[in-house]
């Protein structure tokens, strides 16, 4: 099941990464895989603060897979954060738009319409897509390669 393959643990399992936990939630990072896809797995709330601590952590994971693969795919399963504040939302934008180029591929996976509706007001990137599943987001990504 494709849920499954996402790897949804709250701790991070050997080859990944991890930005300190925060007051609320977390995020892991999994490099490259077999399929060429970045997987992160979040939950909760975060502060600007830990959202700059997890873009520097998933700097260099997105530059060893530039070295690997032509373009980077991201697959990052977010169903158990919640909306967060302006602020945060502004940091992911930010962030996104900063750390990938034309020809990536995001898919985020969030838990609903909600969450989906201000993840596409905030995060104006045109290699970002928002899914509410992990099979359409999962399809999505594997399109084109």
């Amino acid at each position: 099941m494709l849920s499954e393959q996402v790897g949804r643990t709250s701790s991070p399992g050997e080859g990944s990464f991890a930005v300190p936990l925060a007051d609320e939630g977390h995020i892991s990072i999994s490099p490259v895989d077999d399929q060429g896809i970045v997987r992160l797995v979040g939950y909760g709330t975060w502060s600007i603060e830990y959202m700059n601590r997890h873009f520097r952590e998933l700097d260099p994971i997105v530059a060893a897979a530039r070295m690997r693969v032509r373009s980077v795919m991201v697959l990052a399963d977010l169903r158990e954060a919640p909306v967060q504040s302006p602020d945060v939302a502004e940091m992911i934008n930010i962030g996104t738009r900063r750390l990938y180029r034309d020809g990536d591929r995001i898919a985020i996976v969030v838990q609903s319409s909600l969450v989906k509706l201000q993840m596409k007001r905030v995060v104006d990137c045109a290699q970002v897509q928002i899914f509410i599943s992990v099979a359409a987001a999962y399809t999505w990504l594997m399109a084109y390669s």
